[in-house]
């Protein structure tokens, strides 16, 4: 297995390494209370708890569990990943993980045989399990979701709200919507939330075949591709809040992704998500492309240098560039951007690493975690001491 690094904030544990940490701004090595077998492949981050997931379907949790946010029944605070075996209610180990997702304090996770469990805390319907039920101490299963003869496809959180993709190109949300990031008629209820899975109200109505999703702080977005006589074009579309022009400036259709035939091959578009802004990233040229509050940053405005791989977090994202290095942006008050004696606000671009074998995994709530391949030696390379401005 490729060791997995972290940095950033630790106060609760959720880093994984050993120890409580508040900043942590040079990448230290994650332990583990059982050896993972395969290679890491998905990170994801609530408030203040982290989920790893691995190749073969095993799944760990770190960081704070005092509402049961890292589904182990035993400790309050895990400092080190421990691998979670999810059971049934009939107490029968429901098989490897296939996608997992994180709101503030809780979690969810669908397995490979398409069932959905969730544990944690959720107040405004975060949990999916119905009216009320607030808290889940252990993985739960949402009962009927998805409907039969339905598969997850994707699988999507932020601070209150959870979207999965089903494989028919649905969409479907549980949690908060005060500000329509559900769909528009459940931001006028009273409560304001949906506290069981539902197609997205107002959304059967979107003009293209939906194939990704991500959620911010009281916004989604999806992206899809719409299909003519005239061909095939890639299309997004954002709703909720528009504190900070996620929806207004929202492109569409996208430029740069012109219209393609069913003998030509469309551009491989992925979109990633803050709080507050969107990422855009062509995998096959690398370029990105951002709007919302990032978008006011200079160091985008300038221009993204091209990334071969990108992922983000609360206020703050790691990309791995094409030219090998693994640089860092964003809210950097925790140091997960990286160890430097500036403000708390990465105005630069930070080089986190320059070796070939090294990539961001994912970025939580003011974490960053890395993976880095074993030396020829077997032991891990040094880090630098402290990530330079890219030039």
């Amino acid at each position: 297995m490729s060791p997995v690094w972290a940095l950033g904030s630790g106060g609760s544990g959720q880093l994984g390494i050993g120890r409580l940490e508040e900043k942590l701004g040079v990448p230290t090595p994650c332990l583990y209370d059982q050896d993972p077998s395969s290679e890491p492949i998905s990170l994801v981050g609530g408030g203040n708890h982290s989920l790893l997931l691995f190749e073969d379907g095993s799944l760990y949790a770190a960081g704070e569990n005092k509402d049961g946010a890292c589904g182990n029944a035993h400790l309050a605070t895990l400092i080190i990943f421990h691998k979670l075996d999810i059971v049934d209610a009939a107490n029968q180990w429901v098989g490897p993980i296939k996608f997992i997702a994180a709101t503030w304090a809780a979690s969810i996770v669908v397995t490979r045989s398409n069932r959905t469990f969730v544990f944690g805390e959720g107040q405004k319907g975060e949990l999916g399990l119905g009216p009320s039920i607030t808290k889940a101490m252990k993985p739960t299963e949402i009962k009927d979701f998805p409907p039969p003869g339905r598969i997850v496809h994707r699988l999507r959180a932020s601070m209150g709200h959870v979207i999965a993709l089903l494989n028919d190109s649905s969409a479907w949300g549980w949690g908060t919507s005060r500000h329509g990031q559900l769909g528009q008629e459940v931001s006028k209820s009273s409560e304001g939330c949906i506290w069981a899975p539902e197609r997205l109200v107002g959304l059967s109505v979107v003009p293209f075949s939906v194939e990704d999703v991500v959620c911010g702080n009281g916004f989604s977005y999806l992206l899809g591709t719409s299909s003519s006589e005239e061909g095939y074009r890639r299309h997004g579309i954002a709703f909720g809040t528009d504190k900070n022009k996620v929806i207004a400036a929202a492109p569409n259709p996208l430029p740069g992704h012109e219209m393609w035939s069913e003998t030509s091959s469309p551009c491989q578009l992925t979109c990633r998500s803050t709080w507050s802004s969107v990422y855009l990233h062509n995998s096959e040229g690398g370029t990105v492309i951002c709007w919302g509050k990032d978008a006011r940053l200079p160091l985008i405005q300038k221009g993204f240098p091209s990334a071969r791989s990108i992922v983000t977090g609360s206020e703050h994202g790691a990309a791995k560039l094409l030219d090998g290095r693994v640089i860092a942006w964003g809210w950097n008050e925790h140091q997960n951007c990286g160890k430097g004696p500036g403000p708390a606000k990465s105005y630069t671009f930070n080089v986190l690493d320059t070796s070939k074998d090294s990539f961001p995994l994912g970025c939580g709530c003011a974490t960053t975690f890395l993976v880095k391949a074993k030396s020829e030696e077997g032991i891990s390379p040094d880090w630098t001491e402290r990530p330079h401005d890219i030039g």
